[in-house]
């Protein structure tokens, strides 16, 4: 059986105490691989974390969170204790995404929790319960391997995206192509080769390669806003691939090229609208057609010699970066 990834999620002070480092332990003792929130490089500068958790959820096969006593509260009059509330949101993230019986609650202490969650079954990792918990969690893992195997029997082996449509010819394309790849190797991993190859398809095109901001006269910015979007989506789809497969350069390289993507639909969400998009909204509608609708106005901005004016060059830097880092990983392959 292929060693699982877990992702584990806790606040702060269940990481200071020890908790997190100790269940990471058990998961490793079971031949599966801890994934913590605080893992180094899980969450990049500049990137959303709501957004990133999301990717998260696609490159993971099950998750744990931890439900302590970390904040005081009143409740009803009482004075208690509950759980973060990031950590409750996240649980109810990975759970919808995964599915409930691969996200599993362990609670320290007798923290307070949402009336909805009364009847869950968790694992009590209170300090003086670690033996019992130790058990309850290799069940719990055992359990998810039949799981996660049947997933990926009928799944993973068409790829990350397998199920996945999109509104643009392009991504369809692209994802299509992988998805044969996939099937023909019978694997959910793809050889940096093969991957790059498909992906540096979506950079050529006016979105990245071909257009640069301050030549797009015809000032289209909800489609290339869109196409950016998407390609971001792909790109996030396939960072496990590279990091599991790829060279410590192939993967130092991919991570930047995901920063600068990230940072140029940041960039045209800014700036190139009437009003900043709020993107955690936008980024719902990516590949669907009411993407358009849930934007507002585009700019117009004045154009001399086919060249926008009143526009800062440096907005297309993002942009450069990208696609200089694109060049850079699939120069070897040439």
């Amino acid at each position: 059986m292929q060693a699982m990834r877990i992702f584990l999620g806790s606040s702060q002070e269940a990481v200071t105490r020890g908790t997190m480092g100790e269940i990471a332990v058990w998961i490793e003792r079971f031949s599966h691989e801890p994934v913590p929130w605080n893992k180094p490089g899980l969450f990049l500068a500049g990137t959303y974390v709501f957004s990133r958790l999301l990717e998260i959820s696609k490159e993971i096969d099950g998750a744990l969170f931890v439900f302590a006593e970390d904040d005081r509260v009143w409740y009803r009059g009482d004075l208690t204790t509950q759980p973060r509330d990031n950590v409750l949101i996240e649980y109810g993230l990975f759970a919808g995404a995964l599915g409930i019986n691969r996200v599993v609650l362990c609670r320290e202490g007798r923290p307070r929790t949402p009336s909805d969650l009364t009847g869950i079954i968790s694992i009590d990792v209170t300090s003086n319960k670690r033996s019992q918990a130790e058990l309850e969690m290799r069940a719990w893992l055992n359990s998810l391997e039949g799981q996660t195997g049947i997933v990926r029997l009928k799944s993973e082996s068409l790829g990350p995206l397998h199920n996945r449509r999109f509104l643009d010819d392009t991504m369809n394309r692209v994802v299509g192509d992988l998805r044969r790849k996939h099937q023909a190797l019978g694997s959910d991993l793809l050889r940096p080769r093969e991957l790059l190859e498909s992906l540096d398809v979506l950079f050529d095109r006016k979105t990245f390669r071909r257009e640069s901001l301050l030549h797009c006269t015809l000032q289209n910015w909800t489609a290339r806003l869109h196409a950016a979007y998407q390609t971001l989506e792909i790109l996030g789809a396939y960072r496990r691939n590279l990091q599991d497969l790829g060279s410590p350069e192939q993967y130092r390289l991919y991570r930047r090229l995901l920063e600068a993507v990230d940072h140029y639909c940041m960039t045209m969400a800014t700036y190139l609208f009437e009003q900043a998009i709020d993107e955690s909204e936008a980024k719902k509608y990516v590949g669907t057609p009411e993407f358009s609708s849930r934007l507002p106005n585009e700019r117009k901005f004045r154009e001399e010699g086919g060249v926008l004016q009143d526009m800062d060059s440096s907005w297309d830097d993002s942009r450069k970066e990208a696609c200089n880092v694109m060049d850079t990983l699939v120069a070897p392959l040439v």
